[in-house]
């Protein structure tokens, strides 16, 4: 709950399928090569990066409430699912839990 997540549409025939572009310069400040590999830009710092790989659309959003495979809202302070005992009849410290794998997400 709360958290941040990024929501990103990838079209993968709009996907180019080239390299990230090499560095502008490999120079230092004496004029010589630094090294002799060449060097590409990051990713993170790549402008062509959405044309490269097929993004089409970015969005933020924030997650608000957490549901399992049944509905139960889990992230409800009030329900305080994980810490009650089922009947009294189960044994001692059992606790209710989520159902199945699914994780439902409103944002």
């Amino acid at each position: 709950e709360f958290d941040n997540l990024f929501l990103i549409s990838i079209d993968a025939t709009r996907m180019s399928g080239e390299p990230a572009p090499m560095m502008e310069s490999n120079q230092g400040f004496s004029g010589k090569r630094r090294d002799a590999q060449e060097r590409r830009v990051p990713d993170e710092e790549d402008v062509t990066f959405p044309r490269r790989f097929g993004v089409t659309a970015v969005r933020g959003c924030m997650v608000l409430e957490v549901r399992d495979q049944k509905g139960t809202v889990l992230t409800d302070p009030s329900l305080a699912w994980q810490q009650s005992p089922k009947d009294k009849g189960d044994r001692e410290g059992a606790t209710t839990g989520p159902k199945g794998t699914k994780r439902i997400l409103r944002v």
